[in-house]
């Protein structure tokens, strides 16, 4: 795993990263939507978490392993008893996570951000039921902003 300190410096820091949450919260929330669910994981919330979209849920747990990340997303839900905030990862915690049934669960822009993937997508399988929904979505390698980056020597590659 990444050094989380410098990503959580990184990601609050980086210009085009607000604009691609805001249309990433925007299709996840459609997504909620549709589908109406009364549990919520998110798994890594980052500086917003899903609850501030969303609230039509009887409970939702946010898991997220960065230091400053969880303090906000506890801060931002200290006024609501259905948020649990549960620091750490995922893969630590299915033990305690399996107490709850989910109907839904976020796994939003982190997958390529892991050393095991496969671990990660492993854990979440352990908290689904037949209904739940998993609502993924990771980036493009060739989006036009990383294309630009490589080709300005910004960044070593599009992956």
């Amino acid at each position: 795993m990444r050094n989380l300190d410098v990503y959580q410096e990184n990601y609050a820091s980086l210009p085009f990263e607000e604009s691609q949450a805001r249309y990433r919260k925007r299709k996840i929330v459609e997504s909620l939507e549709k589908h109406q669910p009364r549990s919520i994981l998110e798994i890594g919330c980052g500086l917003d978490p899903i609850f501030n979209y969303y609230g039509a849920f009887d409970h939702c747990t946010i898991i997220e392993p960065g230091d400053d990340f969880v303090r906000l997303a506890r801060d931002q839900a200290r006024t609501n008893d259905a948020i649990a905030v549960v620091h750490g990862a995922l893969e630590e915690n299915v033990e305690t996570l399996l107490e709850t049934r989910y109907d839904f669960i976020v796994l939003s822009s982190l997958l390529h951000e892991v050393s095991d993937s496969k671990r990660l997508l492993n854990a979440t399988a352990r908290l689904c039921s037949p209904t739940t929904i998993v609502h993924i979505n990771v980036p493009h390698a060739h989006t036009v902003h990383r294309l630009f980056a490589m080709e300005m020597a910004l960044i070593g590659d599009c992956f």
